[in-house]
């Protein structure tokens, strides 16, 4: 008797990547209460199972969409999203990255080597690769081992999330 595979379903996930230069100190707080939540009340994160990446990405299933544009309409935020499944065949690769262990001179260093300086050419701009936020990149899958190969040099942890962007 032959062995079938089961056809693997790919869910479609959403990354919102938003603004919140346009609130008040005091609602700034009071977005991010009601984003990731206060003592026992659940923010939105918690209560559709999202993830919080960056101060300004959130990550979450297609499903949460309308909820969370409601949400960010709601506080007069501005947002865009990327549109992704997580693929065997990748378009994409999401890294999220650490420099916590550098010190402030490497770090620096870490940053000019990431976005160039003067003349000289960064990673991201080598690789096109999307600085998405303070500690994660959108990189294109043809390049996924040359930004492995950079935060190995500067060994910093990172997580990696091979994915196919629908746009």
């Amino acid at each position: 008797m032959e062995k079938r595979k089961k056809a693997r379903k790919t869910a479609f996930r959403i990354i919102f990547l938003y603004s919140t230069y346009s609130l008040k100190k005091t609602e700034l707080v009071k977005f991010f209460y009601a984003l990731k939540g206060r003592n026992k009340n659940p923010g939105i994160i918690q209560r559709t199972g999202s993830k919080f990446l960056a101060k300004s990405i959130v990550d979450t299933s297609i499903e949460n969409k309308a909820e969370f544009e409601e949400f960010f309409k709601f506080w007069n935020v501005d947002y865009e999203t990327i549109t992704y499944q997580v693929s065997e065949k990748p378009s994409h690769a999401l890294f999220t990255y650490s420099t916590s262990h550098l010190k402030k001179k490497d770090l620096v260093r870490f940053l000019y080597a990431l976005k160039g300086r003067g003349k000289s050419l960064g990673l991201i701009e080598r690789t096109k690769a999307r600085f998405l936020a303070r500690s994660v990149l959108l990189v294109p899958a043809s390049e996924i081992k040359t930004v492995e190969e950079f935060f190995s040099v500067w060994a910093c942890d990172y997580e990696k999330k091979e994915v196919m962007i629908n746009e």
